[in-house]
This record gives structure tokens, sequence and C-alpha cells, in this order.
């Protein structure tokens, strides 16, 4: 017991402390591991907990689009909103269909979508105006 709560301790402080391009390379840490493990259950036919998982993906995803900021991001705000909104329709119809394909293509783009924000955080010397425009649109922390 006391292991788990040392472990839930750790992880609450990895994710309070991220800066902010971190902090939503862990959001999309969260969402693919959420839709893998929809996929374990989709393949266990546990329906409630493929729906748990689901579900929990669809959170994450809607907390990455409730952040766009389409005024500060422009374009790209607008591009990933679209994307945004077209994986959780995709988490959905894999729900109510118990279809592989739509969960499969969510996991595609959201594992797509982490890697490029991988490669801005990631960059050695970082495009400054790549990354603000990223920041913009995510609205997350200050202005670089």
């Amino acid at each position: 017991m006391h292991g788990n709560y040392s472990f839930n301790q750790y992880q609450k402080t990895q994710f309070t402390t991220a800066d902010p391009g971190r902090l939503i390379l862990m959001m999309y840490d969260g969402a693919i591991q959420f839709i893998e493990q929809a996929r374990v259950r989709m393949n266990q036919k546990d329906i409630a907990g493929k729906g748990l998982f689901i579900g929990k993906a669809q959170n994450i995803v809607s907390e990455l689009t409730s952040s766009l900021d389409p005024k500060r991001g422009g374009d790209l705000a607008t591009s990933l909103e679209t994307l945004y909104l077209y994986v959780n329709n995709q988490l959905s119809l894999a729900n109510v269909k118990n279809s592989f394909d739509h969960l499969e293509n969510a996991l595609r783009i959201v594992k797509e979508l982490r890697e490029g924000w991988e490669g801005i955080v990631n960059k050695p010397n970082p495009d400054v105006s790549a990354a603000r425009e990223a920041s913009e649109a995510a609205r997350i922390g200050p202005a670089l």
C-alpha cells in the first residue's frame, strides 16, 4: 500500500512540475497508453474495460482540445482542433462498433502528434518561432 502511495505521489510531482512541452508529451503518452489498453480489452472481449479505457483516452484528447487557443495559435490551433475532434470521433466509433480499425486510426494519429511534439520539445537548438507557435496554439505556459 505504501509503495503505491509513493508512486502516485511521484507521478503527481512529475505532472505538476513538468514544463509545458513535457506536459503535453505526458498527455499524449497517457492517451496512447489508454488506447492500447482499450485494444487489449477489445481482444479479450471485455466490453466494460474497453469502454473505460476509451473514455479515459477521450478525456485526455478533450483536455488537449480545450487547451487550444485559436486566437493565439492561428492555423496550427485550428488544425490541431480538427485532428483532436477526429480522434475523439474515431474513439467513439471504436467503442460503439467494437471496431479495431477505428481504434487503430485514433492511435496512429495520436502517436504521430506525439512524435511531432517530441521533435519540437527535444530539438537541440529549438526553433524559437516554431516552439512559440506550438506553445501559443496549445495555450500552455508563457510565450517564448
